[in-house]
């Protein structure tokens, strides 16, 4: 029903169309933003295509040569104890979506349990990528319905309740589809569960930068979770950050204790990663490692990010006070700015965004979650209307 609901709102020639559905950055015309440093990348990389020194090879089983180095160190910061010593194995999947497909191929692989842990809600595509890989799927509680926000004491029961051993998925920043994130303070309480559960951590990172507008303030939980010395896979991406999303700039990073499992380890995932989607793509990587590896294009990086973080927390408060003004508005609408990121779960029922896409031509999905990142000053007014 999601496809088709996508469809529909592609095809729709409506004039009052809103899509707010798929998780993309727009810019103030409702277009893809396209970074200004990854246009200044573009024409290095294609002046080294004419001039013969770079080309279209395959990537390696480790990926892009430089670019897991770059993400890692992004990811986990420079200081991290795992990358110094040595007891870090990366891999560039085709995409998050296949990263995690090959994350549970792995697992399944190399851990005798049998289940995984998801939140509920999750994003559209995680609970049949996990089914597929042929565990057991589980859910932790993590929205709290009735007062929109974290449903934390659901949450930390739920992984204390779960079997010795099992698979658990965190997304460090900017949930999808809820917006909502722990605070630092329950992340550590989480870790502790974690670690006296003996869980293993799958970190699903799509957004990290879209929550406080500081790339390495919202990588705090997963450096956070290393730091402990714990076990742990991150399946990273930077293809919202960098605007990247059809090139699908991806990464597998997995930290061990023992470092003598790294050569069977790293044959066991390119067995996975070839059987399931083949080598990652490399101009998207390509692009991603220049960025990374210069002081300045990373500055630059940096900045854009805040200032897209800083345009979508505008749109929340500029949503939130408009439906607030609004005569016969019912209920409070503070939900919104206290989310994070891209989405917000609206608190709209699916027969609400059922009439919004008919009547309105608004698309949001049947569970509210809309794209505030995606939501324009001129569409904004019209937007509030019809909620």
């Amino acid at each position: 029903p999601h496809i088709v609901l996508i469809d529909k709102a592609v095809k729709d020639t409506d004039p009052r169309k809103v899509d707010l559905l798929v998780g993309a950055y727009r810019d103030e015309n409702g277009l893809p933003y396209v970074l200004p440093v990854v246009k200044r990348v573009e024409q290095v990389l294609a002046q080294r295509i004419n001039e013969g020194l770079d080309n279209h090879n395959y990537t390696t089983p480790d990926g892009l040569s430089g670019y897991s180095a770059e993400v890692a160190r992004i990811t986990l910061g420079e200081d991290c104890q795992a990358l110094q010593e040595g007891r870090l194995v990366c891999s560039q999947p085709s995409g998050n979506c296949s990263g995690l497909r090959v994350t549970f191929e792995v697992l399944r692989q190399i851990l005798p349990t049998n289940y995984v842990y998801v939140s509920d809600p999750t994003w559209l595509t995680i609970n049949s990528i996990v089914e597929k890989s042929g565990f057991q799927l589980r859910h932790y509680r993590y929205w709290d319905e009735a007062n929109k926000c974290l449903d934390f004491v659901g949450l930390t029961q739920d992984l204390e309740a779960a079997p010795r051993g099992s698979v658990v998925i965190f997304q460090p920043a900017a949930h999808n589809p809820t917006g909502v994130d722990p605070t630092q303070e329950q992340w550590k309480i989480i870790a502790k569960t974690v670690q006296s559960r003996d869980l293993m951590t799958v970190f699903d990172s799509c957004y990290q930068g879209f929550v406080s507008g500081d790339l390495d303030q919202d990588a705090w939980p997963m450096r956070h979770f290393a730091s402990l010395g714990m076990e742990m896979i991150i399946n990273q991406s930077f293809s919202k950050t960098l605007g990247l999303y059809g090139e699908r700039v991806a990464s597998f990073l997995m930290i061990v204790n023992d470092k003598s499992i790294i050569p069977r380890l790293k044959v066991t995932i390119f067995r996975c990663l070839t059987g399931l989607t083949g080598p990652g793509a490399a101009y998207g990587a390509k692009i991603a490692r220049e960025v990374m590896s210069s002081l300045e294009l990373e500055s630059e990086w940096r900045d854009s990010v805040r200032s897209m973080t800083s345009r979508i927390k505008e749109n929340r408060r500029k949503l939130r006070d408009r439906l607030e003004q609004l005569n016969g508005s019912p209920g409070s609408w503070s939900h919104i700015t206290r989310q994070n990121g891209m989405f917000s779960y609206t608190g709209l029922t699916p027969k609400q965004c059922a009439f919004l896409a008919v009547e309105k031509k608004v698309y949001i999905y049947p569970s509210g979650r809309a794209n505030l990142g995606g939501l324009t000053d001129r569409d904004l007014e019209y937007v509030a209307q019809s909620f």
